[in-house]
Parts: C-alpha cells; sequence; structure tokens
C-alpha cells in the first residue's frame, strides 16, 4: 500500500491519494485468493494513509515544484514487474535543489542520482513511512565529476523515503 501512495505521489499525483487496499474491493473470500478480505481488514494501512502528508509537505507547498522523474535514480527498476519490491521513485524541482525518493522494500544497497548539480553537496533526511517522522539530516554528500550523487545506503531492507537538498 505504501509503494502505491509514495510512488504515485512522486510520480506525479500530487493532488492527492485515495485509499483502496486489494482483497476488500475484490471481496475476495475463496480461500486460494492472493489476499483475501478478511486479512485486509487486519491491516494498518489505513492509519498510514496520513503520512503521505508529512513526507509532502516537508518544505511546505515547495512540493507544487517537483517534477517527476525517476530515472533520475540508478538503478530504479530491480523488482518483478508486478510485486512491490526493489523500485524506487523520484522529483525534483527543475534547478535539482530539492529532491523527493521513495524506495521500495527490498532494494540495492547503492544507489546513485543522476543529473544532480555539478559541484554540489547535498543533504539526506530519511522518511520512514510507518511512523511518518523524518531523521536528521546526514552530513553533506558531493555530487561526483560526473554528475553522479552516491545515496547513502537506506537504514534496513524495510522501503524509505527520502530528501535530498542542495546545501551549495
Amino acid at each position: 500500500m505504501r509503494s502505491g501512495i509514495y510512488g504515485s505521489f512522486l510520480s506525479g499525483g500530487l493532488a492527492g491519494h485515495i485509499y483502496g487496499a486489494e482483497g476488500i474491493w475484490q471481496a475476495a473470500v475463496e480461500p486460494d485468493s492472493l489476499v483475501t478480505m478478511w486479512d485486509a481488514f487486519r491491516w494498518r494501512s489505513a492509519d498510514q494513509v496520513r503520512h503521505l502528508r508529512s513526507f509532502a509537505f516537508v518544505r511546505g507547498l515547495r512540493f507544487r515544484e517537483l517534477v517527476p522523474e525517476a530515472e533520475l535514480v540508478i538503478p530504479n527498476k530491480e523488482g518483478p514487474p508486478i510485486a512491490y519490491d526493489g523500485w524506487s521513485y523520484a522529483a525534483a524541482t527543475p534547478a535539482r535543489d530539492l529532491v523527493l525518493l521513495y524506495f521500495e522494500r527490498k532494494t540495492s544497497a547503492r544507489k546513485h542520482l543522476r543529473g544532480s548539480v555539478q559541484g554540489a553537496r547535498y543533504r539526506a533526511s530519511w522518511f520512514d513511512p510507518r511512523t511518518g517522522e523524518w531523521s536528521a539530516p546526514g552530513e553533506p554528500i558531493a555530487v561526483q565529476p560526473n554528475s553522479l550523487l552516491p545515496l547513502p545506503a537506506m537504514p534496513d531492507d524495510q522501503d524509505w523515503g527520502m530528501m535530498l537538498e542542495c546545501v551549495d
């Protein structure tokens, strides 16, 4: 569910999000169903939708400037095409001074952001989509001469959001 929320937001769904849970809408009750409605009713996912606001409004209304650009993340499609593992999403301001990212669980340990401001330094802050909390920004990371910004390793193998802010 979080992949749908944050992936859709960073892919251009900047106006909001409607919650839905697989299993509930299909009224799946057969024991062989991938997800049954009885399982879906017990999920805490609906409660986690509220954290999208903390993610989107981290810098007030600046999210309105974001342009979806998942291809900024290298690599960005590591998981299977029909799953919620291994994909990454990004949206950046045209000046590339603010970038929001979302990483599904089970993504690779090392990623890079391409198209960064050459010679600039960025600070990364992690966002926990389960709690809606932002971490304190890390030490500045320098963009390499090839315009690639090495991203810090994810805190664990769960899904995470990230904010990159240019500090130069």
